[in-house]
């Protein structure tokens, strides 16, 4: 739910503010989701409200049927706001366990928010096992930022 809530922020920047905006959405992940949001007529996706715990759901267990559903719950925020919302995103997603098997998933969350037709809207994912690996691609994920707003900043070398 926080891929939907953070949507909804830069959705929200960008209607307040003009100018050529850079939006940028940095997803620190312990595991692999196991909650959803939805409501009686669907997932909840369309709202930038926040959940009651009536729209939670999710057993927070691996499962294969929890699993599916959550999965399920991410690939549609990432296909109808993500892709088709009106706020271009560069998402960077990280896996950040000692344990690679529970983060499994995460790699693939970094594709469904990623679009095949505009450049704009990609994910990208990292792991990191450990607090010096997750410095790392912190450095990584500015390196990344502060070359893509060269223009506002003057030429990296």
């Amino acid at each position: 739910d926080a891929m939907r809530r953070a949507y909804y922020i830069h959705n929200s920047f960008k209607t307040s503010n003009t100018g050529n905006l850079l939006h940028y959405n940095i997803q620190l992940m312990d595991g692999n989701p196991t909650y959803w949001t939805e409501t009686s007529s669907g997932n909840y996706y369309y709202s930038d409200g926040n959940v009651t715990n009536s729209n939670l759901k999710g057993t927070g267990q691996e499962t294969e049927a929890n699993m599916n559903n959550s999965m399920n719950y991410v690939i549609g925020v990432g296909n109808n706001l993500y892709k088709l919302g009106n706020v271009q995103i560069k998402t960077f997603v990280i896996g950040f366990a000692a344990d690679t098997d529970n983060i499994s998933r995460l790699s693939n969350i970094a594709g469904y928010v990623t679009s095949s037709t505009n450049s704009s809207i990609v994910g990208q994912y990292y792991e990191a096992n450990s607090s010096e690996a997750l410095e790392q691609v912190y450095r990584d994920i500015s390196r990344k930022i502060e070359m893509d707003a060269w223009h506002i900043f003057g030429p990296n070398n």
